[in-house]
């Protein structure tokens, strides 16, 4: 994923109209732009990197921008890159986007430290926990972030336990796509780059647990013994140090181990080839 995070972002902000006010206004976003994202980014967390990795790895990456207070940069604006396997999107029957609900597990005690007004008296409610007793601050428990145009609101299970207006006039999440297909259901074009690799991946580790089961059959060297003698030689005899008789007539021959099935060697590195070719050679399209 690197490929896509070697350059910065292109930042442009076309003016509404040809009017020099326009222009100049249009010239001050773009530069008030570039100022935020060098924030951004000398923040813990790469951004332009964490952004790469989840449109690679899953088709899609999503992001929410949000107010705070200021931070040591003067930055009021807060960027957060989500993990797109918790972020559900709902869209109308145009594909536009209206909401999003995040869905993942948190601790109690992530909770409790959260802010989030009332929490604990809301908690105990939500886990069915008498009054007195202490809170499990490792026990996890499911919590929903849902977001739209107008407001927040937060469950632990099925029990709200925070609901506010953000007064953003839109919805804060950025949503962005490694991979695009067509189609009707705007929650179902976004394609993971190794998708491709779900069936070949299957058949490739089979192949190598045959491989494995071949190899380790056919590993270790041998001895022949050829005789006419109706009485076979004693297996119990046949230890490293023993002194074993044979007759005239008789022979020993060494036997090497014949290796993998060719046959397995070929599917092996065909396999190879196709998830080589659906991972990410296929990065340029």
């Amino acid at each position: 994923y690197d490929l896509f995070a070697v350059n910065a972002p292109l930042i442009d902000v076309p003016p509404l109209s040809e009017r020099e006010e326009m222009i100049t206004e249009a010239d001050g976003l773009e530069r008030g732009l570039s100022a935020v994202w060098y924030c951004w980014q000398r923040g813990v967390e790469a951004i332009i990197y964490s952004l790469a990795f989840w449109g690679n790895l899953l088709g899609r990456f999503v992001a929410r921008i949000t107010y705070v207070d200021a931070d040591d940069y003067g930055c009021p604006l807060k960027l957060e890159v989500r993990n797109p396997k918790y972020v559900f999107p709902k869209f109308d029957q145009y594909g536009r986007l209206w909401a999003v609900a995040e869905c993942y597990e948190r601790s109690v005690g992530e909770l409790l430290r959260s802010g989030i007004p009332g929490i604990e008296k809301k908690l105990r409610g939500a886990l069915k926990s008498p009054e007195g007793e202490p809170l499990d601050a490792t026990a996890m428990t499911p919590f929903v972030s849902w977001w739209d145009a107008k407001r927040y609101v937060y469950f632990v299970g099925d029990d709200e336990v925070y609901r506010e207006e953000h007064e953003y006039g839109c919805l804060p999440y950025v949503f962005g796509y490694g991979r695009l297909r067509p189609g009707e259901d705007a929650s179902k074009r976004a394609v993971s780059l190794i998708r491709g690799m779900l069936y070949t991946a299957s058949a490739y580790d089979l192949t190598m647990s045959a491989k494995l089961t071949a190899a380790l059959r056919n590993v270790f060297t041998f001895w022949l013994h050829t005789s006419d003698r109706p009485d076979p030689l004693d297996k119990n005899s046949l230890k490293p140090g023993e002194v074993v008789q044979i007759y005239t007539n008789e022979k020993f021959e060494a036997g090497q181990r014949q290796g993998t099935l060719p046959d397995l060697d070929s599917i092996k590195d065909d396999l190879a080839e196709e998830l080589s070719n659906t991972g990410f050679r296929n990065l340029g399209g």
